[in-house]
């Protein structure tokens, strides 16, 4: 069984506390070859966000650490519903191509603060 705290399934914080554009979690997971559905990713406000307009939260898979595509996103989330630890969980499809994943975050707007964190959670489903 996979646990929850395991550093491995960690993504890190993204710092969204800059102008419109699209920032990348510092960590890569790789899952290896796997049939990953099941699972989802779970992202957490860690800093109140301030300024910007909304957010997505993209899911990449990528082969080899490389040529990362979008698989899962959240629906635009509007600056106030960005409060310190609301959360938003991502499915991860089966059938996808790639053994490494990492999150980006398109902002829109320029935000003054805010942070991100994100998890891969083998306990929740889509």
């Amino acid at each position: 069984m996979i646990g929850r705290a395991d550093k491995m399934l960690e993504f890190g914080a993204v710092d969204i506390a800059q102008a419109a554009g699209t920032y990348y979690s510092k960590n890569v997971v790789n899952l290896g070859k796997t049939d990953a559905g099941g699972m989802s990713v779970h992202a957490a406000v860690t800093e109140a966000a301030a300024g910007g307009t909304n957010v997505v939260i993209r899911v990449e898979a990528g082969v080899g650490d490389a040529g990362y595509k979008v698989i899962a996103k959240t629906e635009e989330i509007p600056l106030a519903d960005l409060t310190l630890g609301a959360g938003f969980n991502i499915g991860i499809p089966r059938g996808y191509e790639g053994d490494h994943l990492k999150i980006s975050v398109v902002t829109t707007g320029t935000f003054s603060s805010g942070e991100i964190k994100a998890w891969i959670d083998p306990y929740v489903g889509k």
